[in-house]
C-alpha cells in the first residue's frame, strides 16, 4: 500500500495517421486521460511517447485501456513507489 509512481509506455505501429486510435486510460477505476491518440502525441509512427501518473495503491494497481476509436495497447508498464522528495 501506499503512492506509486505509474508510467505506461506507447508507441504507434499500426496505424499510418492521427485519429485512427483513441482510448481513455483508466487506472484504479478513475479516468486519468480520455481520447488519448499515441500516433498524435508522439508526433508520429514509431515514435515512443510516455505517460505519467502518481496513484495510490492499498496493494492492487489495475490499469485499463477502454477504446474509444480501434483497439488499444500498451507497449510498457513500468511501476515504482513515489519518492518522498
Amino acid at each position: 500500500a501506499g503512492s506509486y509512481n505509474v508510467k505506461l509506455k506507447f508507441a504507434e505501429l499500426y496505424f499510418n495517421s492521427a485519429g485512427q486510435c483513441a482510448f481513455n486510460i483508466v487506472i484504479n477505476g478513475s479516468t486519468v486521460a480520455s481520447n488519448f491518440d499515441p500516433f498524435a502525441a508522439a508526433g508520429g509512427k514509431y515514435k515512443a511517447v510516455d505517460r505519467n501518473f502518481t496513484v495510490t495503491s492499498d496493494g492492487q494497481i489495475t490499469v485499463q485501456l477502454v477504446a474509444v476509436l480501434a483497439n488499444p495497447k500498451v507497449n510498457a508498464i513500468e511501476i515504482a513507489p513515489a519518492s518522498s522528495t
